[in-house]
């Protein structure tokens, strides 16, 4: 390879850290996007509440104001200040917070609408204080009337005639009428009451000014102005009354009603929205998590595979030459001068380590050439001394060519053994910084799983508040099917009412018949009859008075039925929604269990691939061995070369002494 074995192996180990930091950044990134997605959705689920909570105050500002119109008490009134309080502060809230264009003009008409609701509960308020304040001077003026009535006549029954007795019993029948009406009206609020009313006091008035035409002699002059005075302010009060009520009930149709369907209006489409936006966030969420889940499992796959391959590149380009280096060297120390010393076009280490063993063998080469040359060109000497000489000099040479080559050789696989421990000491500590890469490698993966799992615990908390949410739901369920049973036990009410009213109405008939017989016994009886005829007329109209007002309360009844019933199914329908946002809960919940279930599948995927890092973090365990090896593999070859060297050098001395005894001889 045209690389070095250092740059091979920080470059492969700095790849797989690179890696393994994108995963996990990808990983941590995905994370914080789903986190994000959820913390919206919750945000909305929660705003989704609070809008469903402006129909449930619109509802009950419609019952508070009713419940004000027919009996002005101040409480009711405050309670609607704080039910209209409450709407504009969730108006402002979600109007100054949502960034939605369409949900902002929704919110705008909800705050729009309940300002203008606060001047309108104001004036119904002021109209309220007149109707209190006049219905007990109504009431007032009533007693006044009727004191006056019976003054008049006792007066008339004690001077007067029996016409003057018949048109008294007129002006009291008439203004008793006026004040039973007056009383409908109070109760009712039908627009045609007061006119009965008026048309009542009217018969009055002109039946007193009858009545004091007739008195010549100025008998009742006194009474009379007293019940003239009495009608005058009776219907003074009486028309004070219809107004302020009048007024209310106009301002509650025309203002409050309309106000109030645009705020329920305005809340139903809000909340349409927000479902909507919920809805797509689920089905982005969903999206996203699998596509993260694909992508770091074919990520993580892509790591092992690659550290795998670049660990199996690295020890083969590092091994193979080791070993033919150890092969050759081992041959050129037993004296194989042939050998071909491998790897030496290699531009690493391996072949700086190649020249120099090539350099060795050429010099062995040269030498052993030196020494075939000097024993080619040695002459013969003297016959006489040629036999000693020959054989002593040839002895010599012999024995110094042979140890110097022993020599050689034995310097030679000394430089030898010296240049392998360096390499075997350089690659040990090559493959411990390699080592040391991989287990800091391990260890970041080892944090991206530690993340992953942080998430799971995440998602866990975000799947138990969903369940919370269904027990909410649960328990306003319960809470509107109590108040449906209310209404149920109301409209029953209504219905026990209208029996007992029927059963007035049935009485007031069978008075009618008995003053109707009594009327005509009293005409048979002539003269003597008549007064209890005035009385049979008295109670023959008072009974039709009394079937009247039974009518008027039989209605009443009916309307509070229909009212019950329409409250009924509100409540109902409230029940049926409540029911749906449980539904949706429900599925929020299942989408977080999915979610939890893919982050641990995340999980435990990055765990294998720690697992891999450890795996080749122990490969180059063994390669680090393999190099431990080496080094005292060369270590021994440097013993035994020491060993050879000084065995030589015994040897030499023991030529020399052998030889110099032969000269001395």
């Amino acid at each position: 390879m045209k690389t070095g074995i250092r740059t091979r192996l920080y470059g492969g180990f700095g790849v797989l850290m690179a890696l393994s930091a994108g995963l996990g950044a990808y990983a941590l990134s995905s994370s914080s996007g789903t986190a994000a997605r959820y913390e919206e959705r919750a945000t909305l689920e929660r705003v989704a509440l609070r809008v469903f909570s402006v129909d449930g105050f619109s509802h009950q500002l419609a019952g508070q104001a009713t419940h004000y119109r027919f009996t002005q008490d101040p409480e009711s009134l405050a309670a609607m200040h704080r039910t209209i309080a409450r709407i504009d502060a969730i108006g402002t809230e979600f109007e100054s917070a949502t960034v939605d264009p369409e949900r902002k003009a929704l919110y705008a008409t909800i705050l729009a609408n309940a300002r203008s609701l606060k001047a309108d509960t104001a004036r119904l308020g002021e109209l309220g204080a007149q109707i209190r304040d006049n219905r007990t001077k109504l009431i007032a003026g009533g007693d006044v009337l009727a004191k006056a009535s019976a003054a008049l006549m006792a007066a008339v029954k004690a001077d007067g005639t029996s016409a003057d007795v018949g048109r008294a019993t007129a002006i009291e029948t008439a203004a008793l009428l006026a004040r039973i009406a007056s009383w409908r009206f109070l109760a009712t609020t039908d627009a045609a009451r007061p006119a009965t009313v008026e048309a009542h006091l009217r018969t009055a008035e002109a039946a007193l000014k009858v009545l004091a035409d007739q008195d010549v002699l100025g008998s009742f002059t006194q009474p009379v102005a007293v019940l003239r005075q009495a009608l005058g302010r009776y219907k003074d009060q009486f028309e004070a009354t219809a107004s302020a009520l009048t007024a209310s009930a106009a301002l509650y149709e025309q203002g409050f009603q309309p106000k109030m369907a645009a705020i329920e209006k305005a809340g139903d489409a809000a909340r349409g929205s927000i479902e909507a936006t919920i809805e797509t966030i689920a089905t982005a969420t969903t999206a996203a998590a699998t596509a993260a889940h694909r992508l770091l499992v074919g990520l993580i796959a892509a790591v092992i595979a690659l550290g795998l391959g670049l660990a199996l590149v690295i020890a083969r380009s590092i091994l193979r030459p080791i070993r033919g280096m150890t092969g050759a060297m081992t041959r050129l120390a037993e004296g194989d001068l042939a050998i071909e010393v491998p790897s030496r076009d290699a531009v690493d280490e391996m072949g700086d380590m190649a020249k120099a063993v090539d350099v060795f063998r050429a010099n062995a080469v040269a030498r052993r050439e030196m020494e075939a040359r000097a024993l080619a060109d040695q002459s013969d000497r003297d016959r006489r001394v040629a036999v000693l000489d020959r054989l002593v000099r040839g002895f010599e040479t012999e024995i110094l060519a042979s140890l110097d080559v022993v020599a050689a050789a034995a310097g030679q696989l000394d430089a030898t053994a010296h240049a392998m421990t360096g390499v075997a000491e350089g690659t040990n500590r090559r493959a411990g910084a390699v080592e040391a890469a991989s287990e800091e490698t391990a260890a970041n993966v080892q944090t991206v799983a530690v993340a992953a799992e942080e998430l799971v615990a995440s998602l866990q908390e975000i799947e138990r508040q969903v369940l919370r949410s269904n027990e909410v739901a649960g328990l306003a369920r319960q809470e509107a099917r109590s108040t449906d049973a209310a209404m149920g036990d109301l409209a029953r009410a209504a219905d026990e009412i209208g029996t007992a009213v029927s059963m007035i109405s049935a009485i007031a008939g069978q008075t009618n018949l008995l003053a109707l017989n009594a009327t005509i016994e009293a005409a048979r009886a002539g003269e003597a009859g008549r007064g209890f005829a005035v009385v049979a007329a008295e109670v023959k109209q008072l009974a039709g008075q009394t079937t009247r007002a039974t009518d008027a309360i039989a209605n009443q009844i009916a309307r509070i039925q229909v009212a019950a019933e329409r409250a009924g199914g509100a409540i109902r329908q409230i029940g049926e929604t409540i029911v749906s946002v449980d539904e949706i809960s429900g599925v929020i919940a299942a989408t977080v269990t999915e979610q939890t279930a893919t982050t641990n599948a995340i999980s435990r995927t990055i765990a294998d691939a720690a697992r891999g890092t450890q795996a080749v973090s122990g490969h180059i365990g063994q390669v680090t061995a393999s190099a431990g090896e080496t080094g005292r593999a060369a270590g021994q070859v440097l013993d035994a070369a020491r060993s050879l060297s000084a065995q030589s050098m015994t040897v030499k001395g023991q030529v020399d002494r052998f030889l110099a005894a032969i000269r001395a001889a």
